[in-house]
């Protein structure tokens, strides 16, 4: 499970009130940051807007193909939000945690409920695993080999089965010879 930040304690009314103002100052950076963008023709995928707390900070987190040059966007926000901007570029696997979603399993994406550690499983794991690359089933959301098979590797392997001497095998507990659990 990802680690979750500690709770101080209940915010109060007017903690409430300035994380409402942040939420409607994303939205509004947000829509602004996708105009600015297509005006100057930079190719940017918005993901996500957050503002800071306890500081002048909006934090614009962007997916793209290729190195961008953004400082004239930066000089807009920063004139029109005031504060400090920050871009910050995120791969694919990272944006689908953040977007979250269901896969095609069924169950919630991997990378967005529950892996903290996002290793990508290579062609050449796959294909240990005899299992053909360009099937587009092995693929997840982000459009890379799925997370999961990186647990399917390492059960290939012999990383993650439990061990015999681990196991318990359970009998009837009025049997003489039956294993116990500690109490």
């Amino acid at each position: 499970m990802r680690a979750m930040k500690s709770i101080l304690r209940k915010p109060d009314a007017e903690e409430t009130a300035l994380i409402g103002r942040l939420e409607q100052l994303s939205q509004e950076a947000a829509s602004y940051c996708r105009t600015k963008a297509a005006e100057l023709h930079i190719s940017l995928k918005l993901v996500e807007v957050y503002g800071a707390m306890h500081r002048r900070q909006l934090t614009f987190v962007y997916t793209a193909e290729d190195r961008i040059d953004f400082r004239e966007l930066v000089r807009d926000l920063a004139r029109r939000f005031g504060g400090r901007i920050e871009m910050r570029q995120v791969g694919v696997r990272e944006e689908a945690r953040r977007l979250g979603g269901i896969d095609t399993c069924g169950l919630v994406l991997c990378c967005a409920s529950f892996l903290t550690d996002m290793k990508p499983i290579s062609a050449k794991q796959a294909k240990k695993l005899n299992l053909t690359i360009d099937d587009p089933r092995l693929l997840g959301v982000c459009g890379r080999l799925k997370c999961c098979l990186m647990f399917e590797m390492m059960d290939a392997e012999g990383k993650i089965a439990p061990q015999a001497h681990q196991l318990i095998t359970p009998t009837r507990p009025d049997s003489p010879s039956s294993p116990t659990l500690p109490s």
